[in-house]
């Protein structure tokens, strides 16, 4: 029983049990977490919203967990650097029927890129999309804002078939 005790709650740390719900309710819930400090504008795409609640193995739960992270990562970044940010906005969407985008920006004071005092949190962006499959893209200009994209293809579509020029800009 002291086992269960202990390894329940990092089975939950490690995979959120709002997953299990499907994506959209696991943004929902991140949302809801950092709605009480930052003004969040989540906007789910018709065409993923209703392929989930069709089946919620629409999306494999590596998949959503990736997405998940991201986000979370984003939300954390922009809580912490840019807590002042009065537009944010967590997007995800369903491309082409088989490539999930999701999108966090802000209009906060933004970053430079270039430099290498940008701790953690972009590494660990980068490292769930890898995991999943997928790529991304950071977009910071100071003084104006930041946005992260991350792209996932679904099952029997690869990272490298994604073309690489949806993520610029």
């Amino acid at each position: 029983e002291l086992q269960n005790d202990h390894i329940r709650p990092i089975g939950h740390r490690l995979f959120p049990s709002i997953l299990r719900l499907g994506i959209v309710a696991g943004l929902e819930s991140l949302a809801d977490d950092y709605g009480a400090e930052l003004p969040i504008d989540l906007q789910v795409g018709k065409q993923l919203r209703d392929r989930e609640q069709a089946s919620r193995r629409f999306i494999p739960d590596d998949v959503k967990l990736a997405l998940y992270r991201i986000a979370e990562e984003s939300l954390a970044n922009i809580l912490k650097h840019t807590p002042a940010a009065k537009n944010i906005v967590v997007k995800l969407s369903l491309s082409n029927g088989r490539i999930l985008r999701l999108e966090v920006s802000d209009d906060g004071g933004g970053f430079d890129t270039a430099s290498p005092a940008n701790g953690i949190g972009l590494a660990i962006i980068s490292d769930y999309a890898a995991a999943a499959g997928g790529s991304y893209a950071i977009r910071s200009i100071p003084g104006k804002g930041t946005r992260v994209r991350a792209q996932v293809p679904l099952p029997g579509l690869e990272a490298g078939q994604m073309s690489r020029g949806q993520l610029s800009g």
